[in-house]
């Protein structure tokens, strides 16, 4: 230490010590009479082992345990009650019964792996639906759905967007079909076999009897519909149900949104179908290991949606990454309301078709960009076939949870890649 230093420190140890001197004395000139001491402790002994401070300490307990547990206890309460109490009381409601899944952040089924994760984000706003139409519709649907701003406007596409889809098929289906019955029975009344034709019109009527018998099974809960219709059907309800949204989110000033990811297997047909708003992706992997894209982010930066948001009267701006009016960072989305007033950002759908016999594909990721921000669609592909072959040759790991098994294993890998986003991803293993 400096003599400086030493100087301007000195006077600062003698206030100390000089402080210190007088506590002390006070101390030891301080007198304790330990029998009042004594005598205030058994009084709070004696009131602490009372039965009635013991019950109120009890009350008091459970209150706690109740309050930090509001959403545990109705439901084990519930479970013990009889159903049909339940439903006599109103507590709970009747729901029609369909083949969608949407709760759990990770699913196992036969050929579909499903897992989602926070991640480092503070909040999930990401969800996903998954629905097996197989026996009635001859589908599979698969949904990604980003939330951003909050989960509200995902949460509702979660529930509402795959029921009105399959209501509309069904819907569709009936009307093609009553069309069919109608149309045939008119042209067989109309129909008059030429004289030295008779065996060509017996053969053409019994061959129409037998497409209406094959079609159309009234008895039966199948329907019939093409992949054009499908299409059609799925842009029409992803619009309708982001009027829907915007309308209601108006009321609540609520500014979220989310991106739509939505691919369909059409098995008779062996086609697939992938609509997409915003900035989640679909790939499909084939059997030789080529890469094929199934969907294309929209981005405020592309030419063709820079170009319609300055026509609709709006600007992009660099954030970090390009933004519409320096907010939002697709420029296609559900919700968002206050973008919608000017068409700044759009709902409408990118859909395309791929022919399954022709592609001939061994896998597909529907995923988040949480998981996008960290591969590309040739990392992620080759991630999943090169699991994909290990798995299979496990004899331990159950088929149904290879797909699982996947799905789990990109996630986490992007996770300690370092994402910062909510990831989910949907893995879809074809024959």
């Amino acid at each position: 230490m400096d003599s400086d230093e030493y100087e301007e420190s000195e006077p600062l140890f003698y206030t100390f010590g000089s402080h210190f001197k007088l506590m002390l004395r006070f101390l030891v000139g301080l007198s304790i009479n330990w029998t009042t001491i004594k005598c205030l402790l058994n009084s709070i002994r004696m009131a602490l082992m009372r039965t009635e401070t013991i019950i109120l300490f009890l009350s008091l307990l459970i209150i706690y345990i109740c309050c930090h547990s509001s959403d545990v206890w109705p439901a084990l309460l519930i479970k013990r009650i009889p159903h049909q109490w339940l439903l006599k009381l109103k507590l709970i409601k009747v729901k029609t019964k369909n083949n969608c899944s949407t709760s759990a952040n990770e699913l196992l089924i036969n050929n579909v792996g499903i897992y989602a994760i926070q991640g480092r984000r503070p909040k999930m706003e990401d969800t996903f639906s998954y629905c097996d139409e197989s026996k009635r519709l001859g589908i599979q649907m698969f949904g990604v759905f980003d939330g951003h701003g909050g989960d509200s406007t995902s949460k509702l596409v979660q529930d509402r967007l795959f029921t009105s889809i399959i209501k509309a098929l069904e819907n569709a289906s009936k009307i093609n079909s009553h069309t069919n019955i109608n149309d045939e029975t008119k042209s067989e009344e109309k129909e008059e076999c030429p004289a030295n034709n008779e065996s060509d019109c017996k053969t053409s009527t019994s061959s129409s009897k037998s497409w209406l018998s094959s079609e159309v099974n009234q008895g039966d809960n199948s329907y019939e519909i093409g992949p054009k219709d499908v299409s059609r059907i799925i842009s029409k309800q992803i619009t309708e149900l982001d009027k829907e949204i915007v309308k209601e989110m108006k009321k609540k000033n609520d500014v979220s949104g989310t991106t739509a990811l939505v691919a369909v297997n059409m098995i008779k047909e062996r086609t697939l179908i992938v609509a997409n708003v915003g900035d989640s992706r679909a790939v499909l992997c084939d059997r030789k290991g080529n890469v094929i894209p199934l969907s294309f982010d929209h981005k405020p930066q592309q030419v063709k949606e820079h170009k319609r948001i300055a026509e609709a009267g709006g600007f992009i701006q660099f954030n970090g990454v390009w933004r519409v009016a320096g907010i939002l960072a697709t420029s296609r989305a559900l919700g968002d309301y206050p973008l919608k007033d000017n068409n700044f950002v759009i709902p409408d759908p990118d859909i395309l078709s791929f022919d399954l016999d022709h592609v001939k594909p061994s896998f597909m990721i529907l995923a988040s960009d949480g998981l996008w921000d960290t591969f590309t669609n040739e990392e992620a592909s080759e991630f999943v076939r090169m699991n994909l072959e290990m798995l299979q040759k496990r004899t331990w790991v159950s088929s149904r949870s290879i797909a699982q098994e996947l799905a789990k294993s990109l996630v986490e890998q992007s996770y300690k890649k370092g994402s910062l986003d909510n990831i989910t991803v949907i893995i879809v293993l074809f024959d």
